[in-house]
């Protein structure tokens, strides 16, 4: 995809997203679902996550979050409320196996439109990325 600046729906031509993700199964999942022009960093845990944000936060363009990393989907919740609130420029895309009642609430705090459940059909995990990249650019 071309990047053209002057464009308000232009995106990077490489697009960095972090995972926060605690399987390797999910994120070999996560990358082939986004395919070719996305660089996938993983981290295990929201306390990794919120350390790793502290210095690289600025090399991602969003972030595609499971709310059930080993903290649980409660800890989870809490800690993208953290993440939004400090770093609220970087657009959060809710990704989990968890009830849809859990997934609004984490969106709630995330402030994001994005979210699905782990096993939604090809595609739309990558759509949702770009929108949001491309509305927090707005």
């Amino acid at each position: 995809m071309p990047s053209d600046s002057s464009s308000p729906d232009a995106v990077p031509e490489q697009l960095s997203v972090l995972l926060f993700e605690d399987t390797a199964t999910a994120f070999l999942r996560c990358s082939r679902l986004l395919g070719p022009g996305f660089y996938v960093k993983q981290v295990e845990t929201f306390p990794k996550a919120m350390e790793f944000l502290e210095d690289n936060w600025q090399s991602f363009q969003c972030i595609i979050a499971d709310i059930s990393l080993e903290e649980g989907p409660e800890e989870g919740i809490a800690c993208i409320a953290q993440i939004h609130a400090r770093w609220s420029s970087l657009p959060i895309v809710i990704w989990t196996k968890h009830s849809d009642s859990f997934l609004l609430r984490a969106q709630k705090e995330a402030d994001s439109r994005f979210g699905f459940r782990k096993y939604d059909q090809d595609g739309q995990l990558k759509d949702a990325v770009i929108s949001a990249i491309r509305k927090e650019a707005q």
